[in-house]
Parts: C-alpha cells; structure tokens; sequence
C-alpha cells in the first residue's frame, strides 16, 4: 500500500534528481539500480525498487513540479525515480526507450508521459513486454493502447476543456450584467491554444465545445501556437489579431495560463485591455495565477504539476504492490478543499485529477486578489499549487 504524503510536508521548490540524459551509446553505460525492496512489498514482476519516467522535459516548469512530487511520493513509498526526458520529441522518446530495452534492466514499474500519445504508442507497447505495471500520464491514452498500460493517472484535459467552457460562460454572464454589449447574441469567443498535434489541444478544445454547445457563442477564430509557452502565443495571435478585433472579441479562451497571457500581452498592446474591455478565460493556473489575482483574467482552473505527479506515483506503487490489479473503468480524485484524498485505493483503469476553478472577478482586481487568496485544494492555496 502506499504511503501518502501532503505537499505540506514538503518544500514546493524541491531540486530535482539527476536526470539520466540516454546518448548514442551502449545502453549497457546506463548504470542503473537493481536491488531489492526495503520494504518488502510484492513486486509481482520486478525485484528492483527503481521507477522508470518517460517524458518530456524538466526544462518546462510543469514537467520539473510533476516530476518533483513523483520524486517525492516514490521515495515516501520505497523507490526511486529515473528520469528520462526528451525534448518533447517522439522520434527521440522512441530511441530511449529501444536503448533502455536493449539494456535488459527490468524496473518495479514505468511511468510514461509520451510526447505524442498517438505516435508513442509502438515504444509503450514495447515497455508493456517487460510485464510490469505501466501508468501513463497528462496525455490520455487512446482507445488503441489500452491492452499496453496497466492505468491511467493524471489530468483530464476533456474536463479542464469544459471547466473553461463553464468559466467563459460565466465570463459572459457578468459581462452582460456589468451592462457591456456583446459583439453577437452569445458573445464573441477567441480561442488560442497549444499544438493540433498535442493531445490536450484536441482534448480541451473538445470539452470546450461540449461544455458551451447551448450557450450560443460565436467562435470567431481558434489559434495554434506552435508550443505551450507565452511568446508563442503572443505571436500567433498579435500576427491576426486585427482582423479578430474587426469582428469584435469579448472573451479569450487560453489552453492554459502561459497561452492566455501571450494572448492577453497582444490585446493590450493593440488597445484591447483583458480585464476591462475583454475577458480572458483559462483551464490551467501558473505562476501564482497572478493574472487573475491582478484581474487579467476572469479565472482560471486548477490542475496542479504536483499533484499530478503525486498520484501518477502513488497509483503506480499501489499497482506494483497489489500485482497490478486495477478496480472500475474511471474514478475523479474530490476537489475536497481541506484533505487528501485516500491515495491508498485500489486505482481504476483511468484516474482524473480535479480540475476546480479559481475565479476572480472582473474589472474589480481588489475582489480578485480576495477571491483568488480564499481558494484551497486538498489543503494547500494558490502559493503552493501554482508555484512554477
């Protein structure tokens, strides 16, 4: 079983682990671990106490938290995490992944994060061949690469899509209360999001749609930065703005933070201030959610690194300890505000993080920045689940 921790009893800023960086060499140079367990748990089909982590890189600040708290929770549990990143690049997950089997170690389980969930799927089913418990991460798994994962735990990006439906909705509502006329009957609706290649882009596009099928918005344009960073946000969309603005934008919809301050950045320098004339809407909080403390933004939602990889972790060590037995289709962890939820419960086959929303208010940062401080998940306030 595991052995659950909080945030609280950690640092939020925790340095991560030497990451082994996989070269063009003898996968046999790797040097890695193979002992036994300290604490004498059922490994089913591994001796070794090491977890393996495919993913894309710490460089990211999201990866570097998810990382960090599954550091933590493995070593709270008797393990130890390898680390290997690639540079959000599929081909070059794909050739870690043949030199780590070429290396005939054999983990107590895997954690993979591909970087592409439909063209990763050949490397997970190599992984699969080990016969240890795999639990995959961030990116939902597709229906084809079931039979290769033991489970699923992590965000799901659907429900964060409809999160930020349901906070545009809303954004158009006091909108029209503050007495603005909208640009159509339903309001004008920008949206800017990350890569169409990257599954959250499809996924959270999707749950927007779903979530705001009967609100009558108009979709005026949907923009593809070409990565999840602000400066690529701003320049997809202060490159077409204008346009944009000649038939009128009432609320911006950002995949997350990063890519709704980039588009917040080119509205104001065209005279357009978030906040004010515009409302912007996000599904994944940054930074502090400084923007919507400051009013920037109308709200956010809550998907935490941290906690995503605290229980991609502790599903993974319940797994290896129960032989990999899962229980149910699908199980939502509680957006309890004060407690922890029971991380020692037989995992489903998919396991959705919360994603709460974080609202702030509009042209009126004072109630904001109250609104924002007041919000907690399972204990632990904005300083701590936005902290990257």
């Amino acid at each position: 079983m595991t052995t659950p921790i909080t945030l609280k009893e950690r640092p939020m800023r925790i340095p991560l682990i030497p990451v082994l960086a996989f070269a063009a060499v003898a996968a046999s140079a790797i040097g890695l671990t193979s002992c036994s367990s300290s604490d004498g748990g059922d490994r089913a089909a591994s001796d070794s106490t090491e977890v393996v982590m495919f993913s894309p890189t710490s460089s990211h600040p999201y990866l570097a938290a998810a990382i960090a708290g599954a550091t933590e929770q493995l070593e709270a549990d008797g393990y130890t995490l390898t680390a290997v990143e690639n540079n959000f690049d599929q081909t070059e997950q794909d050739t870690q992944v043949q030199q780590y089997l070429a290396s005939g170690e054999k983990p107590a389980g895997i954690i993979w994060w591909p970087a592409d969930s439909s063209a990763g799927i050949a490397s997970l089913s190599r992984l699969h061949q080990l016969g240890v418990p795999i639990v995959q991460m961030n990116q939902t798994p597709l229906p084809e690469s079931e039979e290769y994962f033991t489970a699923y735990a992590g965000v799901n990006d659907t429900l964060n899509g409809q999160v930020g439906g349901q906070l545009a909705i809303s954004a158009r509502d006091t909108l029209l209360e503050d007495g603005f006329t909208l640009h159509s009957d339903g309001g004008n609706v920008l949206q800017v999001t990350g890569p169409p290649s990257y599954a959250a882009t499809t996924n959270r596009l999707a749950g927007f749609a779903n979530s705001t099928a009967d609100a009558g918005f108009n979709v005026v344009g949907t923009l593809n930065a070409d990565s999840l960073t602000p400066d690529a946000a701003y320049n997809v969309v202060a490159q077409s703005l204008q346009g944009f603005l000649a038939k009128g934008v009432d609320i911006v919809y950002g995949l997350d933070d990063n890519l709704a301050a980039g588009a917040a950045k080119a509205l104001a320098e065209a005279g357009v201030q978030p906040g004010k004339d515009v409302a912007v809407v996000s599904s994944t909080c940054y930074d502090l959610a400084k923007n919507t403390v400051d009013g920037t933004f109308f709200a956010t939602g809550l998907t935490s690194p941290d906690y995503e990889g605290l229980i991609a972790a502790s599903t993974l060590a319940t797994l290896i300890g129960n032989g990999g037995t899962t229980d149910g289709d699908e199980y939502e962890f509680p957006a309890d505000p004060d407690s922890l939820p029971d991380l020692e419960r037989t995992p489903a086959k998919y396991n959705y993080l919360p994603n709460p929303p974080i609202t702030g208010a509009f042209d009126d940062p004072a109630t904001a920045a109250t609104n924002v401080a007041s919000f907690k998940l399972w204990g632990q306030g904005i300083d701590q689940l936005c902290n990257f």
